[in-house]
């Protein structure tokens, strides 16, 4: 089932005209649970690739760290396959990674360590993504656990707002100084 997912990724992705090519890497670092360093064979830098089409906790906020924990015992150190379904201007790469037969993305959705992010993930195989976190809130599982879990795009666009400031003659923004 999960070949036939990659497959049917290769399909769509090629039909639509973007960027589709996979390849075998291993995990050399996790610098927060929606991102992992990677060294493809046979070259010599690192590669970030962020988890296509799910967002995890910032570091700094609630379930952060276990989130970037729950992607480590997944990938750490391991060979992985990276599909890469974009890469934006910058050459960043956004793709899922399979360890062992095992949707890395997907689990994290499942486990309840990743929102789907409504905006981005547009694949067939997101509604099921959806589906899984729909669960996973409802089991109360991962982040679901807290009250009210802050997805992090608004987590972020809250903290961005907070380092600004108008000015008292209010024309100027002011960069605020983070404690």
């Amino acid at each position: 089932m999960k070949l036939l997912q990659a497959l049917l990724v290769l399909v769509i992705i090629a039909g639509t005209g973007g960027v589709a090519f996979g390849f075998e890497a291993r995990v050399v670092s996790i610098p927060d649970g929606d991102t992992v360093e990677v060294y493809k064979q046979g070259e010599q830098f690192k590669t970030s690739i962020d988890l296509y089409g799910i967002d995890c906790p910032e570091k700094q906020q609630y379930f952060g760290y276990a989130a970037k924990e729950a992607t480590a015992a997944l990938v750490g150190l391991k060979m992985v396959w990276v599909e890469v379904i974009r890469e934006d201007r910058s050459g960043r790469l956004s793709a899922v990674i399979t360890v062992e037969g095992t949707n890395v993305n997907e689990t994290l959705v499942a486990k309840g360590w990743a929102w789907v992010i409504p905006e981005d993930c547009n694949q067939p195989f997101c509604d099921d993504w959806r589906r899984l976190q729909e669960e996973a809130r409802k089991n109360r599982i991962g982040l679901w656990t807290a009250l009210k879990p802050q997805a992090p795009w608004e987590w972020r666009k809250r903290k961005t707002k907070e380092l600004f400031y108008i000015s008292p003659d209010n024309k100027i923004p002011v960069w605020r100084h983070s404690p």
